[in-house]
């Protein structure tokens, strides 16, 4: 307990707890095994621009037809992007209520606003 009386107000803590058998009771009750103060990392998330139906259209074109090196980029945009939101998700607890947990905002992560930062990064590479 020493170790969380020390945590300033404003940490992100992350707990984990492990079950015990009771001492005086032949059952477990739950037990507190470790405490970290964590570093939370920025939000990576990219925020959702309004798109008229023919803007998101031409966005999903553009991305579709981007060149063999640009498309490369923008997987790997996309799959660091990914990674970043799970870790930030993981670290915040923020889809803790939510079934599937931050493998489903993960999951929901890749919007028209992601795609858009992902050619405006990898056209320059374009061949």
């Amino acid at each position: 307990m020493e170790k969380v009386e020390k945590i300033e107000l404003g940490s992100y803590v992350k707990m984990r707890f492990g079950a015990t058998l009771a001492r005086d009771r032949d059952r477990f009750i739950s037990r507190l095994t470790q405490v970290d103060v964590i570093e939370l990392m920025d939000d990576p998330r990219i925020p959702n621009e309004d798109y008229s139906v023919e803007e998101s259209k031409q966005i999903s074109l553009a991305f579709g037809h981007l060149g063999r090196t640009a498309r490369l980029c923008a997987d790997q945009f996309l799959d660091k992007y990914r990674d970043d939101v799970f870790e930030h998700c993981t670290q915040a607890g923020y889809a803790q209520n939510t079934a599937g947990g931050c493998h489903h905002i993960v999951g929901r992560a890749i919007t028209t606003s992601v795609q858009r930062r992902a050619i405006d990064v990898c056209t320059k590479f374009e061949e």
